[in-house]
């Protein structure tokens, strides 16, 4: 019977100096009968049983691929991440450039710096007619993290939440991850809902 041991070191990763995820990490003379994993080369990493339990994301896999083509010259059309297919605007770079120049490079509040906040409050209301308070406003990083955060807020052990089929696929993931549940249409849609709309009689009870 192997020890069971809870001594681990936590190895945090900076980016630019911002203390980022940090990785729980097994010495070798720590037995441990539920972590001796070898996922994906993490050789002596803890990886959980539910982070083991994710579907591969696709996507990454085939654009990884699309870049490998790339470095041997090959010419690649991207359709498999969701990304602009222009460059960064110059007002956007001189922007983050003047920012490092000025030293703002520290912690800001959690739910993103005010003038922003206000700002993305102020285009809300002139665009779509939503007037809201900077405060109800929290900044990421991109979707995926804030729907991340948001399920995290919102879902509970089981609870069901219908996305629309076809969709992006990491959000079943984080929904599976959190231990929700995305029920699957039963049979085929009809040719007048044709864009993958989810009808309620579809669904199982």
């Amino acid at each position: 019977m192997q020890r069971q041991s809870n001594l681990f070191f936590s190895l945090p990763i900076v980016v630019f100096g911002v203390p980022a995820f940090p990785l729980l990490y097994k010495p070798s003379y720590a037995s441990v009968s539920h972590c001796d994993l070898d996922a994906s080369g993490f050789s002596g990493f803890m990886i959980s049983e539910r982070a083991q339990q994710i579907r591969p994301f696709i996507a990454m896999d085939v654009f990884e691929k699309a870049q490998e083509l790339e470095a041997r010259g090959e010419k690649v059309i991207h359709l498999e991440v969701g990304e602009p297919d222009f460059a960064t605007p110059e007002v956007v770079k001189e922007a983050a450039i003047r920012a490092l120049a000025e030293g703002k490079t520290r912690y800001t509040s959690s739910l993103g710096i005010l003038p922003l906040r206000e700002a993305i409050a102020e285009h809300y209301e002139q665009e779509y007619g939503i007037r809201t308070s900077p405060d109800q406003i929290v900044v990421c990083s991109g979707t995926s993290p804030a729907l991340l955060l948001t399920f995290s807020v919102l879902l509970n052990p089981g609870d069901r939440v219908i996305l629309s089929n076809p969709g992006y696929p990491c959000y079943s993931n984080h929904i599976e991850f959190l231990g929700g549940f995305c029920p699957k249409p039963r049979g085929s849609l009809p040719r007048n809902r044709g864009r993958g709309e989810s009808h309620p009689d579809q669904l199982p009870r």
